[in-house]
């Protein structure tokens, strides 16, 4: 098996056209440009028993040879610019399993009891390709201008992108010169394949996906585990950007802010022991993507958690139709500031920051720093360098003491005190999701399901706090009814009824769930002294 290394980006015709004229390339090009005409054709079992689990299989026509090639999902070894790649010559028009004995393939296929005969094409590409071989800072990099169209059943759609494979050197060279194509024409990163692209053709728009498992030892380091972290929190932002931009779905939306400040909780958590640069350039940048994706969010939740349940109960009310409307209209705008901010090169630089944190040596990083007091410091590695284990230990506990601190007096607590223990609650959850794998799998679970139960409390109240204020701009700032009218008063006296009831409700079911969460095990261990280093 080989790692492929590569990075798409998509642009429009017109500035793809003009790609092989610009000065950078001219200055990093070796030889002329090679032309390639490429047919391929991906198969797969009827129920697409390959691609669940995350491999593709094609054939290619190239020139006179026929390649068979199967790769696995991005993210070979943590990092989203690496796949596994398995490739073969052959000679038919089926697919050849005895060439392809060193991938996963025949025995995913043996243990299924699935005969290579059920094996049948899903989808072709057809792509006019040019290839430019590029140096850059003792890098060799592969430029690939791809156009063309992927096929499958009566739909196709258009191929118009770049591909930019790392062919040995320094993957940071990569984004480097993704970012100097930036100030040159429109870029944004596509992380589909031209495949997955096309069995989306088949399937439909792909469904909004929650965050996956993050899976730590204790031999790691804590560099290794933060970016095991970033890459879980990347494949789930990558993973809803295409469901985040239909709107369709207001879960696609919400899992894709769920994975950007799942990445701000991992700063916040692991911000003590990182390259300080590292932090400096990440935090405004999250800030910024997180501020975008706000009122979408707001406006999503208003609308399907109250609004819609409370028009099913008084459906002819105009006030309350006149707000579902505003709402809604709303909504379509914060979506479309929402569209803009993925589209955006703010956006692809944010992933290019990621890309470059997974991706970097961080010995490159600037070490002059004070350690930090749980490191001892007669060592001379750097913060990061010390095992994930300990840090894990005292990190949990530390929040698991500011939770019940700020906890105290519950019962007195205003609605922006609640909003604290929420964000303290959601920083150990964070904590605990992150590091699990390194804990008894059962006391992980009771103690996540009873801080879940006090998170989903303080979530509804909050929620309902959020609304209030959302409902407030829409008849102050987005054309309402007059104070006056009757027919806000009804409308008001609706919409604040159902907060006052979910609220209460939620402020008695978090007593009982803040009860349940103080009687919990923990299930961390006692930190060690530093002398146990």
């Amino acid at each position: 098996m080989s790692i492929e290394t590569e990075i798409k980006l998509l642009t429009d015709g017109k500035s793809l056209s003009r790609l092989a004229t610009l000065d950078l390339v001219g200055r990093a090009a070796v030889g002329r440009p090679r032309r390639r005409r490429l047919v391929a054709t991906y198969f797969d079992t009827p129920d697409g028993h390959l691609r669940q689990a995350g491999l593709t299989l094609r054939l290619r026509r190239e020139g006179a040879r026929l390649v068979q090639t199967i790769k696995s999902e991005a993210g070979a070894n943590g990092n989203p610019l690496s796949r596994g790649e398995w490739e073969a010559e052959v000679t038919g028009e089926r697919p050849d399993l005895a060439a392809a004995d060193a991938s996963p393939v025949p025995a995913l296929l043996a243990e299924a009891e699935i005969s290579p005969d059920l094996l049948e094409p899903q989808l072709s590409v057809a792509i006019n390709r040019k290839i430019f071989a590029l140096a850059i800072d003792g890098s060799s990099i592969e430029m690939a201008v791809d156009r063309g169209r992927i096929a499958a059943g009566d739909r196709s759609v258009p191929v118009a992108e770049v591909e930019l494979e790392l062919k040995s050197g320094d993957p940071l060279r990569l984004l480097d010169f993704v970012r100097a194509l930036m100030a040159e024409m429109p870029l944004r990163v596509e992380h589909r394949s031209k495949s997955a692209r096309g069995f989306a053709l088949l399937d439909g728009e792909p469904r909004p996906q929650k965050a996956g498992w993050v899976e730590l030892d204790s031999e790691l380091s804590i560099e290794q585990a933060f970016k095991r972290v970033v890459a879980s929190c990347f494949a789930q932002m990558a993973a809803n950007e295409v469901p985040a931009l239909a709107g369709r779905d207001p879960e696609g939306v919400h899992q894709l802010r769920v994975g950007i400040r799942r990445l701000r909780s991992a700063l916040s958590l692991f911000g003590r022991a990182l390259p300080p640069d590292m932090v400096a350039r990440l935090k405004p940048q999250l800030r910024d993507a997180m501020a975008a994706f706000g009122p979408a969010r707001e406006w999503d939740v208003l609308l399907t958690e109250t609004l819609d349940p409370l028009r099913q109960r008084v459906s002819d009310d105009p006030g309350l139709k006149r707000l579902r409307r505003i709402a809604d209209a709303a909504r379509a705008d914060g979506h479309r500031h929402l569209r803009e901010m993925l589209l955006s090169a703010a956006y692809t630089e944010l992933k290019l920051t990621l890309l470059e944190t997974l991706s970097g040596d961080w010995a490159d990083h600037d070490e002059d720093r004070l350690l930090t007091p749980w490191i001892d410091p007669t060592r001379n590695a750097p913060p990061w360098a010390a095992p994930v284990e300990s840090y894990a230990d005292r990190s949990l506990r530390k929040r698991h003491k500011q939770l019940r601190r700020i906890g105290n007096g519950h019962a007195t607590m205003t609605v922006e005190e609640l909003h604290e223990l929420r964000i303290a609650a959601k920083k150990l959850r964070y904590a605990a999701d992150f590091f699990r794998s390194l804990y008894a799998k059962k006391k992980v679970r009771r103690y996540i399901a009873a801080l879940a139960a006090v998170q989903d409390c303080l979530g509804a109240i909050n929620d309902g706090a959020v609304g209030r204020t959302r409902v407030a701009e829409a008849w102050e700032k987005l054309g309402g009814l007059s104070r006056r009218s009757t027919r806000r008063a009804r409308a008001e006296g609706a919409v604040e009824g159902w907060f006052a009831a979910v609220e209460h409700v939620e402020l008695a079911n978090f007593a009982a769930a803040w009860k349940r969460f103080l009687d919990v095990d923990r299930f961390w261990n006692k930190p060690k002294r530093l002398a146990d280093y």
